[in-house]
């Protein structure tokens, strides 16, 4: 998506889910599904992932591009996804990397 596309889909909310985990703190990727899917049915502007709500520092980034690749294969265009970056520069180059790859809008860069 051009920078341009992008500023002018994001007016209004912008989403930041929390991901579940489950009791034995692995991802529970069916949770974010639906969590996702419930955010859908409201008129948001994006969805970010793993971003914003802690979760990003919990997560190896193996398990971050899951849930880049759970949101954007569950958001199905609809709006933009934001992928959460972070820790340090080359781990948040990495980040924002894969995020790209794997069909991400844009970042979100968070403070290491």
């Amino acid at each position: 998506m051009k920078t341009d596309e992008l500023r002018a889909r994001l007016e209004g909310a912008i989403a930041f889910p929390v991901t579940p985990f489950h009791s034995d703190f692995s991802l529970d990727l069916a949770g974010l599904r639906k969590n996702i899917c419930r955010l859908l049915q409201h008129p948001i502007a994006a969805v970010v992932a793993a971003g914003g709500t802690g979760e990003m520092y919990s997560l190896t980034p193996s398990e971050h591009g899951e849930v880049v690749k759970t949101i954007v294969n569950e958001v199905h265009g609809q709006v933009p996804v934001i992928s959460g970056t972070g820790f340090n520069r080359t781990i948040a180059m990495d980040l924002a990397r894969q995020a790209s790859d794997l069909g991400a809008d844009a970042i979100l860069a968070l403070p290491p």
